[in-house]
């Protein structure tokens, strides 16, 4: 989805993190994208945590994660999902921290080559969620920060 417009996560004040999203339209899924060792998304970790906090204070569910790598997408929908056991609500009182460590350690196997050693942990990542009272994308946006 190169031509969708592209949003830096924001921190708690928010000042924007070097961490980029797209939202979809038509549907509300978040994309993460990927972090890598050449600069691109060096705040991958942070603006995953900020873009779940912002979607459990809201209230969200959290319906599906899905690994949305490039090579993944070749693969079946079913075996892209991440699983973390969704769908699930967010809340306030949410563990924003460990929620973000559940979701970079468990996609480490997705679409994995059985031979792979070790795995990457900060993977182009699609959100699927339900948001109460949004209605488009600009309400999932203002979420956001946006």
């Amino acid at each position: 989805m190169d031509s969708a417009a592209r949003y830096n996560a924001k921190s708690d004040d928010g000042t924007d993190l070097d961490s980029e999203f797209e939202v979809e339209v038509g549907s509300f899924d978040v994309v993460l994208l990927s972090r890598n060792g050449k600069g691109r998304n060096p705040q991958y970790y942070e603006g995953l945590d900020s873009i779940l906090g912002r979607l459990a204070t809201s209230g969200s569910v959290l319906a599906e994660i899905w690994l949305d790598s490039e090579p993944a997408r070749k693969q079946p929908l079913s075996d892209r999902v991440i699983p973390i056991g969704c769908p699930r609500r967010l809340d306030p009182d949410t563990d924003i921290e460990a929620l973000r460590k559940e979701i970079t350690s468990a996609q480490v196997g997705v679409c994995q080559k059985a031979d792979a050693k070790g795995g990457n942990s900060h993977r182009r990542i699609r959100l699927r969620v339900e948001v109460p009272g949004a209605n488009s994308q600009k309400d999932l946006l203002s979420i956001l920060g946006h």
